[in-house]
């Protein structure tokens, strides 16, 4: 018996948890404001699959703040819900520099880093989602997964 592929519209979804950021991206040959995009390996994955025409959500608690703001509305413009992101205190939007230049002999290189590039004092990091604190939201992802 042969297994036949459906051609149903039904989108796929993932559901994603783990490092949601802030990339902040500094082009060392320019003074330029340096661009913000949301960022991170979930971050990332789940909007290439969101183009891709997933449904995808994060599950994510970050802090109030620009931070937050700024990953919120790229996950929106590249259409990845944001149902699941929490803003608390107590949350954590973390930020990744991204250093991208040229070195002396003319190869592209690209680093990340964990600090501030102006002082040097530490970015805020990741921090997992919490399983122990009930939420209301919990009810609409057994409905999903149903």
């Amino acid at each position: 018996m042969s297994k036949r592929i459906s051609t149903s519209n039904v989108c796929p979804t993932a559901l994603g948890t783990g490092l949601l950021a802030l990339d902040v991206v500094c082009r060392l040959d320019s003074n330029d404001i340096p661009p913000c995009y949301a960022g991170g390996t979930c971050g990332n994955v789940l909007t290439i699959l969101s183009y891709l025409g997933w449904n995808t959500l994060p599950i994510s608690r970050l802090a109030p703040g620009k931070a937050a703001e700024y990953v919120l509305n790229d996950l929106q413009r590249w259409n990845v819900g944001t149902s699941f992101v929490s803003i608390k205190e107590g949350g954590s939007t973390p930020i990744i520099i991204h250093r991208i230049g040229r070195r002396s002999s003319g190869e592209p290189f690209h680093s990340f880093s964990w600090r501030c590039p102006a002082c040097g004092t530490h970015l805020p990091g990741y921090k997992p989602v919490l399983a122990a604190i009930p939420s209301p939201k919990c009810m609409k992802l057994k409905g999903l997964l149903a």
